[in-house]
């Protein structure tokens, strides 16, 4: 991953939860993990190979990548560099609820509609203006519309047992003291082998992942916020600074001390990372 990479994340005013992504000079080169919120991606330049649940698709420079909620998937640079990629992040119930605004978009026009959206983002456009770009360009998108309510009525009843929720609950709320498989386990009622076969069928990553993933999403806040890599390494629970980066620098793709050189303070209390 190129040192000279940057990462920002901002959040789409007007919008539930919505937030945008631009990475420039910076490898695709991401270990199997998963995300909270659907991503719907532009890989600008250099392409990128990815698998996603077990299946491989190489999207080439200019194309769009999608990846539901709670989805393992993994990339890898497709192209050389220089490499670039803008993604918007959507929570489900926004997702579904914009596809389904009107009727579908022609979807040889999806990428174009895509990067019309972050124009207006660059520009700071009006809210309604954006989000309306931003609903045409994901009807568009071939197929997401089916995926999504698929996807939407499998999460309604994947896995969904009262104790993997529990769990879940529990690990999030103490992710900054690094709970164990066993304190989870307790707190569900369930074994500790048998919750993480649950787990992983829930959330597409074993507990401890989904920890990791959690206190990085503090630690992102901080770090937004304004506090030092050091103390967001804190904030979040790691108690060593080059286990922070280490993981950091895996999931966002550049070290901590980049991403706080290149991202603007946040005007207010920042969102969760998706």
């Amino acid at each position: 991953m190129d040192a000279r990479g940057t990462v920002r994340f901002a959040r789409e005013p007007g919008t539930d939860g919505v937030r945008t992504v631009t990475a420039r000079d910076v490898r695709p080169d991401f270990a199997r993990h998963a995300h909270q919120s659907w991503i719907i991606g532009l890989a600008l330049r250099g392409g990128r190979r990815m698998e996603v649940s077990g299946a491989r698709r190489d999207v080439p420079e200019g194309g769009i990548f999608v990846i539901p909620p709670d989805t393992p998937h993994a990339c890898a640079p497709l192209g050389p560099p220089p490499h670039a990629h803008r993604a918007v992040c959507l929570p489900d119930r926004t997702l579904r609820a914009m596809v389904r605004q009107g009727p579908a978009g022609r979807s040889g026009h999806a990428a174009m509609l895509l990067g019309r959206y972050f124009a207006l983002v660059d520009v700071d456009a009006a809210d309604a203006d954006r989000r309306e770009a931003l609903s045409r360009a994901l009807r568009a998108v071939p197929g997401l519309a089916e995926l999504a309510g698929d996807h939407g009525d499998e999460l309604e009843t994947r896995n969904r047992r009262v104790e993997v929720e529990r769990a879940a609950r529990y690990l999030a709320g103490n992710a900054r003291d690094n709970p164990s498989l066993d304190e989870a386990a307790r707190h569900a009622g369930l074994s500790p082998s048998h919750l993480h076969r649950l787990f992983v069928a829930r959330f597409g990553l074993p507990p401890h992942a989904f920890v990791i993933r959690e206190r990085l999403r503090l630690a992102l806040m901080a770090l937004e916020a304004g506090e030092s890599p050091a103390g967001a390494a804190a904030w979040a629970g790691f108690v060593d600074q080059s286990h922070f980066t280490r993981h950091f620098r895996r999931a966002v793709g550049v070290t901590p001390g980049r991403f706080a050189a290149s991202t603007p303070l946040a005007d207010g209390p920042p969102d969760p990372w998706a």
